[in-house]
């Protein structure tokens, strides 16, 4: 078994405005460093160990995983990996968080919009390359809202959705087996 430790981004300007980010390369805020930095000491504290890291290529994430790992002590290089950048939201990048946007984000209807099942196919095809190359280890994966609910949605669509709260630096935990994924944990909130 593969196990695989997901943990959202910090908080950065554009999420406190309820902007949708999508590939922007936006940085972390303050309030994101500092929930990067409670989020390690949440791990550590909670006897969570990893082998290895793998980040979005995106500074938001790549910064939380520098954050945690300084934490954690570990000082392993992080991996960016394009499996696990953002979702594309095309023309929708930057636009107010409102029913309206989030309708044709969840109908796949928005112009330019990476489609569901194609975040899905490229997170999941990610997790299992992965899975295999790292056999028995404990992989931590820092990255983004629509790339974790990828893999939720992919599991079981009748219980998690797109649409679904998840927190800046919560903790999702998935176990690969057989080349089948399974979901241990959900939001797990690191933020105290």
């Amino acid at each position: 078994m593969t196990e695989f430790l997901f943990i959202r981004h910090g908080q950065t300007d554009e999420n406190k405005k309820k902007h949708i980010q999508g590939r922007r390369d936006i940085p972390l805020n303050d309030c994101g460093i500092s929930q990067a930095l409670m989020c390690g000491k949440y791990l550590k504290d909670n006897n969570y160990s990893f082998d290895m890291i793998y980040s979005s290529p995106l500074i938001r994430a790549y910064k939380t995983a520098e954050i945690i790992n300084d934490v954690m002590g570990y000082g392993y290089e992080i991996n960016k990996n394009d499996g696990f950048i953002e979702r594309s939201f095309g023309v929708k990048e930057g636009c107010d968080v409102c029913d309206e946007v989030f309708k044709e984000i969840i109908d796949d209807s928005a112009e330019g919009l990476e489609k569901s099942y194609d975040v899905q196919k490229r997170v999941i095809d990610e997790i299992l390359r992965l899975s295999k190359l790292y056999e028995g280890k404990r992989i931590l994966v820092t990255t983004h809202s629509h790339t974790i609910k990828a893999i939720t949605t992919f599991i079981d669509s009748d219980k998690y959705h797109f649409d679904d709260k998840l927190s800046n630096c919560a903790l999702s935990i998935f176990n690969v087996s057989n080349n089948k994924i399974t979901i241990k944990d959900f939001n797990i909130e690191t933020i105290k």
